[in-house]
């Protein structure tokens, strides 16, 4: 894909699991720097890939030559009751950025998944990400709703006395459902009970 002579060519095309180090790699340098930093080794990568059900078959990478530069990590289920592409992360490397990839990813794989019965692309993007805002506006992407985002220590004061009153237990996929009757708001795809479920078997 061609977007004009100062702007490279890039070829964009499906991954597979055969990326999976690359693309750990390239995602460490795709988000650095990044307002929430992510500090993935292999097994949070893969953890993070089967919490967003994410497909490496049905990802997409972009090329410049033989080199990865940027991708679209993508997962499939359903959301709202229509079947649904989820980004689990976009990326680009810093000396690729701003030159027409993330563009061409999207160009290359929207229409695809249409056809292929996708009913709806859904993504979160912080909100003073102005150049991502910009990009997915400009592709017909439409604010639906503004989540908090939430963040906390590391590691917790294990001096503090617990409370003999409240009893703390491991939850399974079959308590999940309870917790809706709690709800004030859907949770967002990655905090969903379907989420979580599939991260199950690596706690």
């Amino acid at each position: 894909m061609n977007f004009g002579n100062e702007t490279p060519a890039f070829e964009c095309r499906f991954l597979d699991e055969s990326y999976f180090e690359v693309l750990l790699e390239r995602f460490g340098e795709a988000f650095s720097g990044y307002a929430r930093p992510f500090e993935l080794d292999l097994v949070k990568f893969r953890n993070h890939i089967n919490l967003n059900a994410i497909d490496l078959n049905r990802s997409v990478g972009c090329f410049k030559g033989r080199e990865l530069i940027g991708f679209s990590l993508n997962g499939f289920g359903q959301w709202k009751g229509k079947a649904t592409v989820y980004d689990g992360g976009t990326g680009v490397i810093p000396a690729w950025r701003r030159l027409g990839a993330s563009e061409a990813m999207f160009r290359f794989m929207v229409p695809k998944f249409k056809d292929a019965g996708i009913e709806q692309f859904l993504l979160e993007v912080i909100t003073n990400n102005t150049p991502a805002v910009t990009l997915y506006q400009k592709l017909g992407f439409e604010i639906e709703r503004e989540l908090l985002l939430m963040d906390g220590p590391a590691n917790f004061d294990k001096s503090t006395r617990p409370n003999p009153d409240v009893r703390v237990r491991r939850m399974t996929a079959d308590d999940l459902d309870q917790l809706k009757r709690l709800w004030e708001a859907r949770p967002s795809w990655q905090n969903s009970n379907e989420a979580i479920s599939r991260c199950e078997p690596l706690r």
